[in-house]
């Protein structure tokens, strides 16, 4: 079990359980049919199969679960926030090994979008916006990232 501690304990557990619904540009979605998305100015970059922005109602923001990136931290990962709030999440020695290997790195909210919008108009896969924002590309590699970043909200 990771320990949560501090001044800050309230909003960092808050943040993890999802109570916080506030979602900023450049925030990773996934909405309740699955599908994974970009939030950028009142619209979602999506991949399906072509990568565009829809609008939110379309994606269903408001049931929608925001996913956490965790950064590469010494031998595990942490998240960061605010005036420093620090949360290790606990992840099999497998996962962190896998996520190290793949390149996973995730990217700022510009560049991630930089990354879609030279897309755009173009085919991929499903969960490339996903890739756009932890630089892991090939489609099951996405995907393996995507099952060990949402063992948080188990």
């Amino acid at each position: 079990m990771s320990m949560i501690s501090g001044p800050y304990t309230d909003a960092v557990v808050k943040m993890i359980m999802s109570e916080d619904r506030r979602f900023f540009d450049g925030d990773v979605l996934k909405n309740p049919k699955g599908q994974f998305g970009v939030l950028y100015q009142n619209s979602v970059w999506v991949a399906d199969p072509k990568v565009h922005a829809i609008s939110e109602r379309d994606f269903d923001v408001a049931r929608s679960q925001l996913l956490r990136f965790p950064e590469p931290y010494e031998d595990t990962f942490r998240f960061t926030e605010g005036d420093g709030n620090i949360f290790i999440p606990e992840y099999k020695a497998s996962d962190k090994v896998f996520l190290r290997e793949c390149g996973y790195l995730p990217a700022s909210p510009k560049e991630t979008l930089i990354r879609l919008e030279e897309k755009e108009g173009t085919e991929q896969h499903p969960l490339y916006p996903l890739s756009c924002k932890v630089g892991v590309w090939s489609e099951a590699d996405a995907l393996e990232v995507a099952r060990i970043l949402m063992h948080l909200y188990d």
